[in-house]
């Protein structure tokens, strides 16, 4: 094991030593049991023994020191920046480990403890170098490059092995005693999952064929088949009965998003403009020298060749062409000016008063000038829903902004809040305050049935569609197979051809220069078919509105010479997804042998752990 398991694989057994210490126990009901039960006057039993809550505090901490250990030797002092931290599952399980242990007898042998220690201390060796060199600096994934490079040439030394566990700059803080224990610890538990995990024998066969199932490119003719060609079927068979099951099946779903309700305050130009009021002659005369250009520039032809004696003035509208248009121009800006100083006042006195909690009506905002204000009540609406307020009011730059501080921070936005400026409108500016939020809700089945029509169709039409294609395969005979060519000719569809794509290229699949939205499945099941000319389908997704049908053209194998190259990678992989397996089986195994019963003070009798797959409900 020490100069075979370790050396060759300390990669892999690392990966696999944690996910085998710290597995994730949600799908098994665990969590849900020990949140449950796990309280100060709790005691365990594990394969018939007794275990105290002391007990297992004793073990987190143990098992988080081992945790972080491991953390420090693959990550350096990037790993132990981390926190020292195990989990009540974790805990539980490494319970069973020790158990599994002590029963098979499993000691580290004299040379496999050497080994042990030595690889571990060539690694604080290599990451001490690696501090040494970069001073601590630098981005983790350029200073584990350069550990990696490092790692396979370091030797063993006494004075830089210390050196490395007593450099406070490495984080550990542990003595030679302390970090040669942990990683005896570590390593008791690795030989656990080599004795497990040793059943995993890959064959030249198993590598070869996922070479060429890897390796290997393909080339399909696809067509597809869009959910609105069997729409009008689909209305046919829709009723009220399937659109409450569509409904039924995910009404998370329907949400109504976050709306708000606005009263809405803008002050009416036309009521406060001043028909009567004459600017004087310089008054006219100066707005008509700061607005002339463009305001009164002669709009001339592209090609326009000015007079020899042309003068600059000649290019603009006479000031007595534009007398009254300058005077109705003053008389408006004269109103708005006198809007913005209301509007100011106004929000200035309702921010005031929102604050400080007081009651007060809009209209009394305004004071003697009320009589030119006009105040509205929107309909409750959201952030794209702006078509639920009056168009004089949709200004999408300062309304949004506050629907996301409404997510950020609902807490700073109650009823009476005043808006934090004047906002912009067609028919003039306004100010507004918050009359109530609406939280996001799950729509009744009333309220959602146009959204629920619309899928309901869509679903239906696909599931048509789906069917269409499946009697069509499944209508082939030996004497008379079916052809995609013939398919698409007698339905009028076009038959794209791909490029040659890999198992992995799905990026790279188009239909002409469309990227189906199905891409993933497509390519699934067109590897899924075993020789040229074979059909598959249907195929699709939640995200795509096509169904299609595909055929294998061509079959492109790869260069033999790739599999010696591939072949390390190919047997790797196929050896750890093999190792999880079989650890995860025995994972499962060891829990039902384990049997694990936890005695609380609510009751004298054991309640038994959950079996992997239940759920369990703590007593109340």
């Amino acid at each position: 094991m020490a100069k075979g398991f370790f050396k060759d694989n300390e990669k892999v057994l690392m990966t696999l030593l944690l996910l085998f210490i710290a597995p994730t126990f949600a799908l098994t009901g665990l969590t849900t049991w020990w949140l449950g039960y796990a309280g100060g006057d709790a005691a365990y039993e594990i394969f018939g023994e007794s275990v105290s809550y002391a007990q297992v505090l004793e073990k987190r901490t143990e098992l988080a020191n081992t945790l972080w250990l491991q953390g420090v030797l693959q990550y350096g002092w990037y790993g132990a920046r981390q926190p020292r931290r195990a989990s009540d599952e974790d805990v539980l399980q490494a319970f069973m480990f020790e158990h599994e242990l002590e029963e098979l007898d499993l000691e580290l042998s004299d040379g496999e403890y050497q080994e042990a220690l030595r690889q571990a201390a060539l690694s604080m060796i290599a990451w001490h170098q690696v501090l040494e060199n970069t001073g601590g600096f630098g981005a983790f994934q350029d200073n584990f490059t350069l550990y990696n490079s490092i790692r396979p040439s370091v030797t063993f030394n006494g004075d830089r092995y210390l050196r490395a566990i007593q450099d406070p700059d490495m984080g550990l803080g542990l003595s030679i005693q302390e970090f040669e224990a942990g990683v005896i610890k570590a390593n008791r538990t690795a030989k656990l999952i080599e004795s497990v995990t040793s059943a995993a024998i890959v064959t030249e066969k198993e590598i070869y064929d996922e070479f060429l199932l890897g390796q290997q490119k393909r080339v399909f003719e696809i067509v597809s088949i869009g959910d609105q060609q069997f729409s009008a079927e689909a209305l046919e068979q829709l009723d009220q009965d399937y659109f409450r099951q569509v409904y039924d099946n995910s009404p998370e779903d329907y949400k109504s998003p976050t709306r708000i309700q606005l009263e809405v305050a803008r002050v009416v130009l036309a009521n406060l403009r001043d028909d009567d009021y004459q600017p004087a002659t310089e008054e006219i005369e100066a707005y008509y020298e700061a607005n002339k250009d463009p305001g009164w520039r002669i709009k001339r032809p592209v090609n326009y060749v000015p007079p020899e004696n042309a003068q600059p003035e000649d290019d603009f509208r006479p000031i007595t062409d534009v007398f009254e248009g300058i005077i109705s121009r003053i008389r408006q800006e004269r109103a708005k000016a006198r809007e913005g100083e209301i509007l100011e006042a106004a929000l200035a006195e309702g921010q005031a008063k929102s604050a400080a909690g007081g009651n007060f009506e809009m209209p009394d905002l305004f004071g003697d000038a009320k009589e030119f204000v006009e105040v509205h009540t929107t309909e409750p609406f959201g952030n794209t829903e702006y078509s639920r307020i009056e168009p004089w009011m949709r200004n999408a730059a300062h309304l949004s902004p506050l629907f996301v501080d409404l997510r950020l921070d609902p807490e700073l936005f109650k009823p009476g809040t005043m808006s934090k400026a004047i906002v912009p409108g067609t028919q003039g500016s306004y100010i507004y305050r918050l009359v109530e939020v609406f939280p996001e809700s799950t729509m009744t089945f009333e309220e959602a049935l146009d959204k629920v029509m619309e899928k309901a169709e869509k679903e239906k039409a696909k599931e048509l569609a789906s069917k269409f294609i499946s009697d069509w395969i499944t209508s082939a005979t030996e004497e008379e197979p079916v052809s995609l060519e013939s398919f698409a000719s007698e339905q009028n569809l076009t038959v794209h051809t791909s490029d040659a794509v890999g198992r992995n290229e799905a990026w790279r699949l188009r239909l002409d220069t469309r990227a189906p939205l199905a891409n993933l499945e497509i390519l699934s099941e067109g590897f899924a078919l075993l020789e040229e000319g074979q059909v598959g389908g249907p195929v699709t997704n939640d995200r795509d509105t096509n169904v299609y049908a595909l055929s294998l053209k061509t079959i492109e194998s790869p260069e033999i010479i790739l599999f010696n190259i591939y072949r390390n990678s190919i047997d790797a992989q196929i050896r750890r997804n093999k190792q999880q397996a079989i650890l995860e089986q025995y994972r499962a195994d060891l829990s039902r042998k384990a049997d694990v019963r936890v005695y609380t003070s609510r009751s004298s009798d054991p309640s038994p752990l959950p079996e992997f797959g239940a759920t369990s409900q703590p007593a109340s």
